[in-house]
């Protein structure tokens, strides 16, 4: 009997990946290819849909190269949550200065809206409650008020505006449904009430409180999963697949992470799930709990109901810049040129050439590695801060700097960013307990946990146990579960995330650092405390932080 596969397909900000999956969660083959980015003063990245749409297609002919297409049933998608405008014929309509209609996307970590977040967090709107207090520049009620504040020609071409994830199963199906995922994260819908209509009147989208059709009608928005459709004719022809692969309703990117781990098996840990906290780490980290009541945080996103499970609540925090800014912290110290050159020379990946200077420097001085960072300290708000403040002003910091320049420095520096990580995840995690979740173990995955430092970091911090999955491509098996899903071969999305899922390797926390990192919790705060009176003395009429 031939086995049945489905494929996943992530996009995420630099590439777009497809996996052949069984329905057994086994990953039989995986490609890639790069994406283009369009980087501009300001905090501007835009993104070429058509361009995204092609790599996804180069990476799904190449995965199933090796089998038969009628063996392949279904096909599930997640991405990054961008924004993805057309035209009425369905053809990209620019969102750049120059008028480029080839860049339609305004990428997840543009910031070009940051006054119009701002303008909107002024109304004090009802929506707000369920964005932690505040919307974000990230989110797309702001962007589109961009674009019709800054490029009226644009907005006024739009026929469809989509959360990448939603676009691309529009161009699958040509199904115009959404995802209840990217529709509560990131739209401001209602899993019970749908739109505000008032709400985008009141902000000056009227065009969208008028004609809602153009963000996703109310009785065309699906549960993650739900079976869609199946493939268009054109899609047909773009993947290599039969007209009979069916499509699963679509998530962001960061929540496939939650699908494609959420189950993994670790002894001697709960598996509870709304006790694990799920961190997708890479070039920023989200924070994803789920809980079986509606519990409001501030600073932290949600409740959003059925934004990956149906009767299930999900809250999610984040850090705008992780990955990103541990990259930054590299590239930017004066002997990072130097360590690459040696990391090579020694056939070490940087970060592994950094952790082991940071083992010598510790056996050297009999000490761990967690102490060598005792006198330096760093706020990592480089690009705000999403969670638990909602603050894009927000900005990095270090404290310890003195006249020396080695790569040891750079090495301690560099662990000082990876555990302001850390740091910063736990006063996440404080502010959520604090208003009735429980967290007892963290799960992680992306492409921090390549970096022993971070996954230690993690635990010894929270001193919590961090589950790491064995499969390490746990993104691209959530996508695939959503696949599964609409085959309805399982009985709901959670039978088939369960069946799906592997187990998971254990980092216990080390109780013997728990004192010091206390301490260095308390100087976390000094700076942030430090960062918001000095912004008090050279703003004097800025808002209050909701911390």
């Amino acid at each position: 009997m031939a086995t049945s596969f489905v494929v996943g397909v992530d996009v995420g900000s630099r590439s777009a990946r497809a996996a052949l999956v069984t329905l057994r969660g086994n990953l039989v083959r995986k490609a890639d290819r790069p994406l283009e980015v369009r980087e501009q003063k300001g905090e501007i990245f835009e993104q070429n849909a058509d361009q995204i749409w092609n790599a996804i297609c180069e990476c799904v002919r190449e995965v199933v190269s090796s089998v038969s297409v009628d063996d392949i049933k279904g096909i599930g998608f997640d991405a990054t949550c961008s924004l993805a405008i057309v035209d009425v014929e369905g053809r990209p309509v620019s969102v750049s200065a120059d008028g480029d209609d080839r860049f339609n996307v305004i990428m997840w970590c543009d910031h070009r809206a940051r006054d119009e977040a701002e303008l909107i967090n002024r109304g004090g709107y009802q929506v707000l409650r369920r964005v932690g207090g505040r919307i974000s520049p990230e989110m797309e009620p702001p962007r589109l008020l961009w674009l019709k504040r800054h490029m009226p020609h644009s907005f006024q071409r739009i026929k469809h505006a989509f959360d990448l994830p939603d676009y691309l199963t529009y161009r699958a199906t040509g199904s115009l449904s959404r995802s209840l995922c990217s529709l509560t994260c990131k739209w401001t819908y209602d899993a019970q009430k749908g739109w505000d209509k008032a709400f985008w009147r009141e902000i000056g989208l009227e065009e969208i409180a008028d004609n809602p059709e153009i963000i996703g009608k109310q009785n065309e928005v699906r549960y993650p999963g739900d079976f869609l459709g199946t493939l268009s004719k054109n899609a047909v022809k773009d993947l290599g697949l039969s007209s009979q692969t069916k499509v699963g309703a679509s998530v962001i990117d960061a929540h496939a992470g939650v699908l494609g781990m959420l189950g993994a098996f670790a002894k001697g840990v709960s598996s509870e799930p709304t006790t694990r906290l799920c961190l997708i780490a890479g070039t920023s980290t989200c924070h994803m709990l789920l809980s079986k009541k509606e519990i409001f945080v501030n600073g932290v996103w949600g409740p959003y109901e059925g934004a990956i499970f149906p009767n299930l609540y999900l809250a999610e925090a984040g850090q705008s810049a992780s990955g990103m800014f541990l990259d930054h912290l590299l590239m930017t110290h004066s002997r990072y040129n130097e360590a690459l050159e040696n990391s090579k020379r020694f056939g070490l990946h940087i970060v592994e050439f950094v952790t082991q200077i940071l083992e010598n420097m510790a056996s050297s001085n009999r000490c761990s590695v967690d102490e060598l960072t005792k006198d330096l300290h760093v706020y990592p708000d480089y690009h705000g801060n999403r969670s638990p403040l909602a603050d894009p002003n927000m900005r990095g910091m270090i404290s310890g700097l003195e006249l020396s320049n080695t790569e040891e420095d750079l090495a301690i520096l560099f662990l000082a960013g990876v555990q302001a990580l850390a740091y910063q995840t736990k006063q996440i995690v404080d502010q959520l307990e604090k208003q009735g979740h429980r967290v007892e173990s963290l799960l992680l995955c992306g492409g921090l946990i390549n970096n022993p430092l971070y996954v230690a970091a993690h635990a010894n911090v929270l001193q919590r146990p961090v589950l790491v999955p064995d499969e390490n491509e746990v993104v691209l098996i959530g996508a695939a579960v959503l696949a599964a899903r609409a085959l309805g071969c399982f009985q709901d999305l959670w039978e088939s995330m369960r069946e799906m899922s592997g187990r998971a390797t254990i980092r216990w926390p080390d109780q013997a650092v728990a004192e010091l990192h206390s301490r260095r919790y308390k100087a976390f705060l000094i700076l942030l405390d430090c960062q918001l009176a000095i912004r008090k003395v050279m703003n004097p009429i800025e808002r209050a932080s909701a911390y």
